[in-house]
């Protein structure tokens, strides 16, 4: 096997049936549980979005963070028309919200303690619902209310 081929090779995605699951709530994902949950809900048209331990969420070795790089987030929640408003909420500390208008003219809503994080919740919402499958690598980037 060439050399490249064995390098592409360890950089495929692993197989949708090796990877462990696990459901959490979308308000509750931060981090690279979010990061995944949106690339799930935006499909990337058909690009794989896998992990390198230690590294991050990659699409084609690049870092896949729309819940903190606005070089990525900025132009998705552009791309998804994703309204943001800051409200004062101190039970919380989730002062942005994310608003997206349906079809049938709902408004789905996603908080955050950033814009980011509101508007890709916001979309995860619209698009999977209040609860998602995430990688079981990312359990740890879910808050436990």
């Amino acid at each position: 096997m060439s050399l490249i081929k064995s390098l592409i090779k360890k950089l495929d995605a692993p197989d949708r049936s090796e990877i462990k699951f696990v459901e959490a709530n979308t308000s509750n994902l931060h981090s690279r549980a979010l990061d995944w949950a949106v690339g799930e809900a935006i499909e990337q048209g058909g690009i794989q979005i896998y992990d390198i331990p230690g590294d991050g969420v990659r699409v084609f070795g690049k870092l896949w963070s729309p819940s903190s790089a606005w070089e990525v987030g900025g132009i998705i929640l552009q791309d998804w028309r994703v309204s943001l408003v800051y409200q004062v909420n101190y039970d919380l500390n989730q002062n942005w919200i994310g608003c997206i208008e349906t079809k049938n003219e709902e408004m789905i809503k996603g908080r955050g303690r950033t814009m980011l994080e509101a508007g890709c919740r916001c979309i995860v919402r619209k698009e999977l619902g209040d609860r998602v499958k995430i990688p079981q690598i990312y359990e740890h980037f879910v808050y436990i209310p």
